[in-house]
């Protein structure tokens, strides 16, 4: 009787753990039956030997079955077992992440099949696992609001030396708190009433915040100091602007970009740097504005916590698939989402270099992402400009100071994040005024924002940029 062995579509039979078990559990029932023990020869042999006989196997059904698909698998097999020891680790990582990204996509399209099942969702009850670690320049801080939350502690407390904390916990309780979920003085019927009808209006919200809990591991997440972080940001913004350069280069017989206008969208871009970004996140993802604070919390995350977990952090305050260092949100991803002008120039940029939604933003595409948006609102600003004020806007850029245009462009980009509208009509001005040398000038600009709300966000944005941009700041922490 022919031997069968059990196949997976699109999936090297190599690293199919579980086939790989079946196969070998069924060679050893074999040897079995003939010698009537099971210290086989089989059982002896190194993981090795067993692949080369299975790829022998493989390829000699391929031929049996004329099968495409085993045929495709036992190229595989054989590609597999001519690579080195280092070359076989890198493939046995590459194909375990992607089976763990299938099995990811199974689960979310489980999730979302389902009328109900809050029991799926398992971020509701997240159990505590903590671990001890050292708060360092944190202890003795008092903390409240998301400064507590990210660690785990009570409302108001003391931080203490050495912190008992489960940050998958504390990254379930954000979400938790995002959805307005375990509000006190509710009763568990009221509490699983209300959790019941989020589901039912907000389920794609609801399979988010599980993928992100679900995928979140504290002991193997990658953990960085702060100052490491930030050359990861300068990695990958040096990486976008080059593309961002192609494609100026790209558009530069487009009538909508003249030599004048890409000259100023280039020159504004160059103030974009890691400080710029890092002062944006801290002021998305901190509550006061103190910018040593911050900037020491945020290294706390990034040691204990790692980059992971800042990635998943959810923007508590509004009700939209937004998270990550800079709470990026499914508007910028709309058709118009930074206007005609930044689309065009997105065209230019290397294909699938930008992801197509918020929701598949992952590790360091979120500073990427966060490059590109701010460049497309420069490119959006500048478009709105006649001929004859580019060369205005290009004699103050000229003339100011560079310290200036680096606030200038800070507040400008943080702003257009929440209220593109009054954003733009602020740089607008500012950028037809006379050129400016003291940054005192900047503080005064802001004072004429007419909502207090974003004024005040950007204040905090300039006090994060201020403590980031001491020289050697990024250690001191």
């Amino acid at each position: 009787m022919r031997e069968s062995f059990a196949f997976e579509k699109n999936k090297a039979y190599e690293n199919d753990t579980l086939a790989i078990k079946r196969a070998k559990k069924h060679r050893v029932e074999r040897e079995f039956k003939k010698s009537g023990t099971e210290e086989t020869k089989e059982v002896g042999k190194t993981r090795r030997d067993f692949l080369k006989d299975l790829g022998v196997a493989v390829m000699a059904l391929g031929v049996v079955a004329g099968g495409s698909s085993l045929e495709k698998t036992a190229r595989k097999t054989h590609k597999y077992l001519s690579l080195s020891e280092n070359e076989r680790k890198d493939e046995n990582t590459r194909s375990k992440k992607e089976v763990e990204k299938l099995r990811q996509k199974l689960r979310e399209q489980s999730l979302l099949e389902r009328e109900d099942g809050l029991e799926k969702f398992t971020f509701l009850e997240s159990k505590e696992n903590k671990q001890k670690v050292s708060t360092g320049k944190l202890s003795g801080k008092k903390f409240a609001d998301l400064y507590a939350e990210y660690l785990g502690i009570k409302d108001g407390s003391i931080v203490p030396e050495k912190l008992d904390v489960d940050f998958k916990a504390n990254l379930a309780s954000l979400w938790r708190r995002k959805f307005g979920f375990d509000a006190s003085g509710r009763t568990q019927e009221e509490e699983i009433s209300i959790r019941k009808k989020f589901l039912h209006k907000h389920k794609d919200l609801m399979v988010l915040a599980e993928r992100l809990y679900s995928s979140y591991n504290q002991d193997t997440a990658r953990k960085v100091p702060l100052f490491e972080y930030a050359k990861e940001i300068t990695s990958v913004t040096n990486q976008a602007h080059g593309a961002f350069m192609h494609a100026m280069y790209e558009l530069r017989r487009d009538h909508r970009f003249p030599r004048e206008r890409r000259s100023v969208i280039e020159r504004l871009a160059k103030h974009i740097g890691y400080e710029k970004l890092l002062a944006c996140s801290l002021t998305e993802l901190m509550p006061s504005r103190d910018g040593k604070i911050n900037a020491t919390v945020l290294d706390f995350l990034l040691r204990n916590a790692g980059a992971s977990f800042v990635n998943r952090i959810p923007a508590v305050h509004d009700m939209l698939a937004s998270f990550g260092p800079y709470q990026l949100t499914p508007a910028i991803f709309a058709p118009g989402g930074s206007g005609n002008l930044s689309e065009k120039m997105e065209e230019h940029l290397p294909k699938g270099f930008m992801p197509k939604t918020v929701n598949s933003v992952s590790g360091k595409d979120h500073h990427k992402v966060a490059y590109i948006v701010a460049i497309e609102h420069l490119t959006q600003i500048v478009g709105k400009f006649s001929r004859h004020e580019l060369k205005e806007v290009e004699h103050r850029i000229a003339h100011t100071s560079p310290e200036v245009l680096h606030k200038e462009v800070l507040t400008f980009i943080a702003m257009s994040h929440h209220r593109p509208e009054e954003a733009y009509s602020y740089f607008k001005k500012i950028l037809l005024q006379r050129p400016v040398q003291h940054a005192s000038m900047v503080d005064l600009s802001i004072r004429h924002v007419r909502d207090r709300g974003l004024r005040q966000y950007a204040h905090k944005a300039i006090a994060n940029y201020d403590f980031l941009a001491t020289p050697g700041a990024l250690r001191k922490v």
